[in-house]
């Protein structure tokens, strides 16, 4: 086990052999640490890392280098690198109290490319790489706000490299030298960054952006010391040393050191080829100046396209002249008068950079370039926004459906219906990167203006550079705005989503509490009713109802309970109507005997009279009516003629007459479907869409006949025909107070029936809790579902393809839900039957939108 310090906070870190990330017990933070397999290696850390921490970037960059020649393969060596390189010092955030990172040393390149940070992935396991990655992200986001802020800074001349304090606060006389200089340099009009006055207005860590822009732009550093010790501090080494490695890619900067009171020798061993500059010889200033403006000479300005088009140098007076009165007519607004000025120009000079900028102008009908960038900047101010959303938190939901469901009384869908939330928010960062795309795309594909860049040089070509930065700026700050606002949005719409689903999860636990307590009253009743009860069919009831329990305590031993004494009752009952049989036959047999003598008396007797009366009976009367009622068949009173052949009581063949009536009466067709309807059938009656192709018309309903009663049948449809909510709104209902019922009743009966097939259809007295309501077509209810479809099985329902296109939910073996007409266990739920038959008895929401209509109806088979 080896020691080393947190690069955070300095803290000690405890370094497991085998581990690459470590959690400092200090400031919290969790970062990567090299491998714990050498001594001398984390030794060399130790020291590397200190160095950093004091921000001497290029000693710790040369100590890891040492580390990465001697182990090519310490992935941690390749980040302290990528930290030196830009500058990476870990600082309080005053908002989070967390180390945070601040870039001293930006550059242009991004992190993501650096080829020392490719090594470190590279030579890193799957931990470290995971927080090298997230490390490099956030110093990326911090690299490209630096960028974003130093490309609004105007470009520098001259910087200034000083010491302002010293150990003791107090201001140093290097400090002074360079205020000295930098007033004599800014009444020449040079542009001079010097920290003092340049940075008055910024916070420390803001600094960066701004030296960033200054030791990018400017042609001449000037490093002033006074001291040994004040040119090799930290923070004046860092901008010396890393204006050298821009001079090295840039041979137009130039360093002058600038000393006082020192030796030349003292100064950084990095300046010995170098012309330095003594400020303690008399005229130094003077000798300065004159140095610099050779280097940097300060010409009569140059007027650019900016409030005019002018010439630039040339010195062809025509062309001259053309470019005068193209911009004299741009001052006028004579568009089309300029344009033909700068076309002259063209034909004289084609590559022209004023002319073709004098075109646009033309072209844009804009005075100048200015206003030209003014118009492109309020051509964007238009905001359009659309809609993001959130990511459900579908994992979450699902576990709380498995959960806090329980089958038959917190059914898995009432869970996910309560996490329903509105996950879109605002967001108008599309919108405004597209605008800066058609910006750039407008500015590389225009005629002219295209032209005008690729042929500008000198005054022209900074202007248009730096008009055109400023219009980008403008671009790339809407976006980092609108990227802003887009993350406050999302960020507002996460925590109303985090919040609303902590609450909705106590809404599922309260849900799920209340399940239980439903669920253990049912079993108490049922628990008594098993014990207790004696008739068979409520017997019956009582192991379907428990069996739905799904196993609850012992609920299944009590359902077999149940079925055994059921079963016991019908044996009994069985045995006592076999004896009660077998007693009748014997008293009847006895009283045949008894009478059997005195019938034998009297038999002889009537025997005649008998004989005669049969005779007449048999043979003469029912002759004469057979006569008759063939004769009102023959007429087509078909009614009558039936009444007749019905009194002959299969007197020759007065069944088929019968059969003859019957079909005059009713019709062929519709007597020979209705005659033989019995329990199990499918009767085919009315029509409804169900294919959902409107094309070929609706289709024959199928009906399941699920009881029968003389001549009429009770009937549910066989398939879920349509989608609709119990009712409307989510509100206290009834069966009487229903949209549903409404909708049956009036839309579904007009659009499904002819009048012929309504007057086939009874208005019946449906009772419910005690109300009464008068119905042609309604719903099952609780007991009707349990009586007439006596099992699971018996109540899975397939909806049609219509159905499913307006909204049925239809689950993975093809079933639905459906609702029941009596009420669940609140005032605003009604019993609804699940996708796998099982009676919901708690009921779902009544205006849930996702549960489909079996309606169920009387028919009279028989008109008469």
């Amino acid at each position: 086990m080896a020691m080393i310090k947190c690069k955070m906070c300095g803290g000690d870190l405890v370094l497991v052999e085998g581990q690459s990330v470590a959690e400092c017990e200090y400031c919290g933070s969790r970062q990567t640490v090299p491998v714990a397999d050498n001594e001398k290696k984390l030794t060399l850390f130790a020291r590397a890392n200190r160095l950093r921490a004091s921000c001497e970037f290029d000693k710790a960059a040369g100590i890891y280098e040492s580390i990465v020649a001697d182990f090519p393969e310490e992935a941690e060596a390749y980040w302290g690198l990528v930290l030196c390189k830009y500058g990476i010092e870990y600082v309080d955030d005053p908002a989070t109290g967390k180390k945070i990172p601040t870039c001293h040393r930006s550059s242009f390149d991004s992190i993501m490319d650096d080829a020392n940070f490719e090594q470190a992935l590279e030579n890193a396991d799957a931990v470290a790489r995971k927080v090298y990655r997230e490390e490099a992200k956030q110093i990326e986001e911090i690299r490209k706000g630096i960028i974003a802020v130093s490309s609004n800074e105007q470009p520098y001349d001259i910087f200034i490299c000083y010491k302002e304090t010293d150990e003791n606060g107090e201001r140093t006389l290097d400090s002074v030298l360079a205020q000295d200089i930098y007033d004599a340099l800014t009444e020449k009009g040079y542009r001079t960054f010097f920290a003092r006055i340049t940075l008055e207005d910024k916070l420390g860590m803001e600094y960066e952006p701004y030296i960033f822009a200054a030791l990018n732009s400017a042609k001449i550093m000037l490093a002033i010391g006074t001291d040994y010790e004040y040119y090799n501090a930290v923070w004046v080494k860092n901008e010396w040393s890393r204006y050298l490695k821009l001079m090295a890619s840039d041979k137009t900067k130039h360093l002058i050191p600038c000393y006082k009171g020192i030796d030349a020798y003292d100064m950084p061993k990095e300046f010995a080829r170098l012309q330095a500059q003594d400020l303690g010889k008399v005229g130094a200033m003077q000798d300065l100046l004159r140095g610099i403006e050779k280097i940097l000479p300060k010409a009569a300005p140059v007027t650019v396209v900016q409030e005019r088009v002018v010439v630039g140098g040339s010195g062809d007076n025509k062309i001259a002249s053309l470019l005068d009165r193209g911009n004299m007519a741009l001052e006028d607004g004579d568009w089309a008068k300029a344009d033909s000025f700068f076309e002259d120009v063209l034909n004289n000079d084609s590559k022209n950079a004023q002319a073709y900028i004098g075109k646009t102008l033309a072209q844009e009908k804009c005075r100048t370039l200015d206003a030209l960038i003014r118009k492109r900047k309020e051509a964007t101010q238009e905001n359009r926004t659309g809609k993001l959303s959130l990511e459900r938190d579908t994992k979450h939901i699902e576990q709380a459906a498995q959960k806090y469901s329980i089958p038959g009384y917190v059914e898995p869908n009432s869970i996910w219906e309560l996490y329903n939330f509105d996950l879109s928010y605002p967001s108008s960062v599309s919108h405004r990167k597209r605008q800066y795309q058609e910006e750039e795309s407008w500015w590389e594909n225009h005629r002219w203006m295209s032209r005008a860049e690729k042929f500008a040089t000198g005054a022209v070509a900074e202007n248009l550079r730096r008009e055109k930065k400023a219009l980008f700026a403008h671009l790339n700050e809407q976006v980092k705005k609108a990227e802003a606002a887009e993350k406050a949005a999302k960020d507002q719409a996460r925590g109303e989503y985090e919040a609303f689903v902590a609450k909705t999860d106590e809404k599922a636990r309260r849900l799920h509490r209340e399940g239980l307590d439903r669920r253990e009253q049912e079993y108490q009743y049922l628990l008594v009713e098993a014990k207790s009860e004696t008739s068979i069919q409520n017997l019956d009831n009582t192991a379907r109802a428990l069996e739905a329990m799904g196993g609850y305590k012992d609920s299944k031993a009590l359902a077999e309970h149940c079925r055994k004494r059921a079963s016991d009752q019908r044996v009994r009952l069985n045995e006592e109507a076999e004896q009660r049989r077998i007693q009748a036959e014997k008293e009847e047999a006895n009283r045949k005997t008894r009478k059997k003598v005195i019938a034998l008396v009297a038999v002889v007797a009537v025997l005649i009279v008998m004989v005669a009366l049969v005779v007449w009976d048999t043979v003469v009367i029912p002759a004469n009516n057979y006569k008759m009622a063939e004769a009102l068949l023959a007429e087509g009173k078909f009614e009558e003629a039936k009444a007749s052949f019905e009194a002959l009581n299969g007197y020759k063949d007065s069944v088929n007459k019968i059969e003859q009536c019957n079909i005059g009466i009713y019709g062929e067709e519709l007597w020979n479907k209705n005659k033989n309807v019995n329990v199990g059938d499918i009767y085919t009656f009315g029509v409804y869409e169900q294919d959902n192709d409107i094309s070929n018309g609706t289709e024959e309903i199928e009906w399941q006949v699920i009881a029968k009663e003389g001549t009429r049948v009770l009937v549910v449809s066989k398939y879920a025909l349509d989608h609709q909510a119990y009712n409307t709104s989510n509100t206290d209902v009834t069966w009487g107070t229903c949209s549903l019922r409404e909708w049956l009743n009036n839309d579904f009966l007009n659009a499904a029936f002819s009048e012929d097939e309504m007057a086939m259809i009874p208005t019946e007295q449906i009772c419910l809790s005690g109300n009464i309501t008068q119905d042609k077509i309604f719903l099952l209810s609780t007991e009707q579902a349990y009586v007439y479809l006596i099992d699971d099985d018996a109540r899975q329902c397939s909806p049609t393809n219509y159905a499913v296109a307006n909204g049925v939910y239809e689950s993975d073996n093809g079933t639905c839900d459906w609702w029941l007409r009596s009420p669940g266990v609140d005032p605003n739920r009604a019993v609804c039957v699940s996708p796998d038959g099982t009676v919901s008895d708690f009921g779902r929401i009544v205006s849930a939108n996702s549960s489909s209509v079996r309606p169920a109806m009387w028919i009279e088979l028989s008109l008469d």
